[in-house]
């Protein structure tokens, strides 16, 4: 998968239709904090809203942990963001 200005979930498995993620090569942080600070949101009102402690946000914007799938489904919710999955061509 390319890279984007959004973060996305990658494929491990392209040949199966993309549908295994592994977020850990292809979850870009700096995209996060971009599109929390493009909606003017802190970190603990996306934690508040997402259902997780601010704390989990910090670890994601700094690249130390990833959001689950379901996770990122709900920040593209919160963050106003179409699609935050892009799929393997």
């Amino acid at each position: 998968c390319k890279r984007s200005a959004a973060f996305f979930i990658g494929c491990t498995q392209p040949e199966m239709g993309c549908v295994m993620p592994n977020l850990s090569k292809t979850f870009d942080p700096n995209a996060l904090r971009f599109w929390r600070r493009s909606v003017n949101l802190t970190q603990g009102q996306v934690a508040l809203k997402l259902g997780t402690a601010t704390s989990q946000i910090s670890l994601w914007e700094r690249g130390l942990a990833h959001p689950k799938p379901e996770q990122v489904k709900k920040l593209e919710t919160i963050l106003k963001v179409p699609s935050l999955v892009r799929r393997c061509e």
